[in-house]
């Protein structure tokens, strides 16, 4: 009676063992992704868009990365992907592990900078869709995990959704300005000085441009303007006569009617959306020429001893003339791009221009069509054992 009252207290006073831990769920999968929240949330948001919405799929962030040694063969039956952001200049995918797999690390270079690029996060979530397909046992099987290949390269094959470096776009585009001018004297008719002006710099302008991607983020453009200017003539009202048009060959040539300029531009881009198709655009362009603000024809009259009117010659504006601002032209701009395919984009923009030795301040604002031709159609990303 008593040895079986003592091994009744000891069979509650000792502590239950543990429950069985409960195994995951055939097929689930955990993708962590490390590194600064920003860049977490564009991979994720990359990755989520080409493998979908699977509610296999557990998704996790830390802000931490993996160790810099990380354990290169993960044991076989793991689904644990790891992609670390925290390098600036490489981005790490940690594979599951695979049956005889020799390296379950994967590595995708992008440019120095605070921020994995949209084709970098494209090719990074290229290889965790083969990997899954790999490891549901789909007929197009997870490259990372061929045991017979001591290097091998995955070739992204999405669609990249914008130019890239190496690519040379030709674009033509059409804009208006409009600015401020000094006074001082006219282009044509010399002797003649007016005022300052706020005005319209011509009836509109016209923009051919060639460019050179040197980096996916920055690029090398040579830019022409063409202005057209509408030419009018001074009319006067003579009782006797009627309107007549007020002749002009008091002075030699014609005013202008276009004025012609070309710039250097250097442009840098930023992402706009996580495709890349959407981007800001910023630039500074430095160049030659003018730009010409249009002063209206006018007619000065005064009526002569007999009483017939007379034009006034020294203040009489026969035709439309022009006051410039140039002949160094320097200036910038902000706009947008948006890529409608890889190789044709649309481009609006406001530009600020000044000029010397004649000052003024003009502000543009143009909308141009771009094609571009060549440059990285995908990216190579090397698997080194």
């Amino acid at each position: 009676m008593t040895t079986s009252l003592v091994s009744l207290l000891l069979l509650f006073a000792e502590p239950p063992s543990p429950p069985p831990a409960t195994p995951a769920a055939e097929g689930a999968v955990e993708i962590t992704i490390t590194g600064p929240a920003g860049s977490r949330a564009k991979m994720e948001e990359t990755v989520r868009a080409l493998v979908g919405s699977d509610p296999e799929i557990r998704w996790t962030f830390r802000d931490d990365a993996p160790a810099p040694a990380p354990v290169a063969i993960s044991p076989e039956g793991d689904q644990r992907f790891w992609i670390d952001l925290g390098n600036p200049v490489q981005v790490r995918i940690h594979l599951p592990g695979c049956a005889g797999a020799t390296n379950n690390v994967r590595t995708v270079d992008h440019p120095a900078s605070d921020e994995v690029g949209p084709v970098e996060r494209e090719t990074v979530a290229q290889i965790v869709k083969a990997a899954l397909k790999g490891l549901r046992g789909e007929p197009a099987a997870a490259r990372g995990c061929d045991a017979g290949k001591d290097k091998e390269k995955v070739v992204l094959t999405a669609d990249v959704r914008r130019r890239s470096a190496g690519a040379v776009w030709a674009g033509m585009g059409g804009g208006v300005a409009w600015g401020y001018v000094p006074s001082g004297n006219l282009e044509w008719e010399r002797h003649i000085e007016v005022a300052s002006q706020a005005e319209w710099a011509g009836l509109l302008h016209l923009l051919p441009e060639v460019g050179y991607m040197l980096t996916d983020d920055f690029a090398l453009a040579v830019q022409g303007r063409v202005e057209f200017i509408r030419q009018e003539q001074a009319t006067v009202h003579d009782p006797s006569t009627g309107q007549v048009v007020v002749p002009a060959d008091s002075v030699a040539g014609l005013p202008h009617a276009r004025a012609y300029a070309g710039f250097l531009r250097a442009i840098w881009y930023r992402n706009l959306s996580s495709s890349g198709k959407l981007r800001l655009s910023f630039s500074g362009d430095l160049g030659g020429g003018v730009v010409r603000f249009p002063v209206a024809p006018v007619a000065v009259v005064y009526l002569d001893a007999n009483g017939d009117t007379q034009v006034d010659w020294n203040r009489t504006i026969a035709r439309t003339d022009t006051r410039p601002v140039g002949i160094l032209l320097f200036g910038g701009s902000v706009g947008l791009l948006w890529h409608l395919r890889r190789n044709l984009a649309l481009a609006v923009d406001g530009r600020a221009l000044s000029g010397l030795p004649d000052w003024g301040f003009v502000m543009e604002a143009q909308l141009s069509a771009q094609v571009a031709f060549g440059g990285a159609g995908g990216r190579v990303v090397s698997a080194t054992p």
